[in-house]
């Protein structure tokens, strides 16, 4: 299980990868595994945000 810093850093480094990813999308037609890799990235923040929220409120 991850510390409280071990899942803020790692809330950190998916932000960056998402804002690295989506400066990289293409002005039209974003290819199928840009949008999945995207949508993975940002289910795992909301679900470390989610688990900060609940750790904070213990």
């Amino acid at each position: 299980m991850e510390s409280l810093d071990q899942i803020k850093e790692h809330i950190d480094k998916l932000k960056k990868e998402l804002k690295l990813l989506r400066s990289q999308f293409p002005m039209h037609s974003i290819p199928p595994a840009m949008i999945m890799q995207m949508d993975d990235l940002e289910d795992e923040l909301l679900e470390l945000k989610k688990e900060l929220a609940k750790r904070t409120a213990e």
